[in-house]
């Protein structure tokens, strides 16, 4: 409904008259200055709207008490939240996402992270120099470049590489991009039995966006192309075990992985001349007979170090795991913890 009062000054009353008809009414507009009809339709909701959300208008300057002002801050929180969470878990708003999967204490930040999607390869403001909220300059030398040159210079750092998953994030790459897919991964009872995860289960739930294989070379090469050019040294892909789950429709697990496999080391022998490549999670039989030219596997699980009772038996696994990956790999043995509080 849109009323238009040419001249407020000589408004001396309004009133919304409406009569009761099925899909709308007709109603009337009085005020001191003339009478004129409007088309409306059901006005309840609003009326119960404007008296649930309105506030009195206040004329002229005033104080806001201490009550009022930190009302205004808790809104103007909110909304910086929401745009963050538009900017960097964009999935939560064009699917709904399951929360009732995970523990209680762990529902939110678990289900961002994991079901979370792949939506672009560049950094975002946080990673630019002088960045501002909302705003992404694309002047290579204002982007992920100067973080690398501080970290090296600073820090004497001779290598910087970067994470990320073997489908780019924990839940793939948002679906449209790269001809990305939605795939849910089925995981084994054994698997779920031996080892509960709540990464395996927010993916299996939720969904993980599938790069088509055939694309996935132009995938990778964009991505490492662009981190090389940015000074970066090489690449962590972590999660490649997944790929076990997604082989339906793509010719099974083995054929998927081989594909997945050849267009990545292909990108790190473009991009990273050192071969530069650490790979992670991978574990699996169809990794490992697929990887051809991939040097550096890590040999561990994750490591607790709150968890004393974990200690002993993460070292063991990893030694173990070292004497058969080292006959065709080098372990690395990835994360310790060292026995001084330093």
């Amino acid at each position: 409904m849109i009323v238009t009062i040419s001249n407020h000054r000589a408004l001396k009353s309004f009133a919304i008259l409406k009569h009761h008809e099925k899909g709308g009414g007709r109603g009337g507009v009085s005020s001191g200055i003339e009478e004129s009809e409007v088309r409306v339709s059901n006005l309840e909701p609003i009326v119960r709207s404007y008296r649930q959300f309105s506030a009195p208008m206040e004329l002229g300057p005033s104080k806001q008490s201490k009550g009022d002002e930190e009302k205004q801050n808790y809104y103007v929180n909110i909304g910086y939240a929401i745009q963050t969470l538009r900017e960097e878990f964009p999935d939560i708003f064009y699917r709904e996402l399951r929360f009732d999967i995970y523990r209680a204490d762990r529902q939110i930040g678990i289900c961002f992270i994991f079901a979370s999607g792949l939506t672009q390869i560049k950094e975002n403001h946080k990673f630019q120099k002088n960045g501002k909220e909302g705003h992404r300059a694309e002047d290579p030398a204002m982007g992920l470049s100067h973080v690398v040159a501080e970290i090296k210079e600073k820090h004497y750092l001779k290598y910087v590489y970067v994470w990320h998953a073997i489908t780019g994030y924990w839940g793939g790459v948002r679906p449209g991009i790269y001809e990305s897919k939605m795939a849910y991964p089925i995981s084994s009872p054994g698997v779920n039995s031996n080892e509960p995860c709540d990464a395996l289960r927010s993916i299996t739930t939720n969904g993980l966006g599938l790069v088509n294989p055939e694309k996935v070379f132009s995938f990778y090469n964009e991505l490492h192309s662009y981190l090389a050019s940015a000074s970066i040294d090489g690449v962590k892909v972590d999660v490649q075990n997944i790929l076990e789950t997604l082989g339906a429709g793509h010719g099974g697990r083995v054929k998927l992985a081989q594909k997945y496999h050849k267009a990545l080391e292909a990108s790190i022998s473009r991009n990273f001349p050192d071969n530069g490549i650490i790979s992670c999670m991978s574990h699996n039989t169809d990794g490992l007979y697929s990887a051809k030219r991939s040097a550096v596997i890590r040999a561990s699980d994750d490591f607790w170090p709150r968890g004393p009772a974990s200690h002993t038996i993460h070292i063991a696994s990893v030694a173990y795991n070292t004497i058969f990956l080292g006959e065709f790999m080098q372990p690395d043995w990835d994360m310790f913890h060292p026995t001084s509080d330093g």
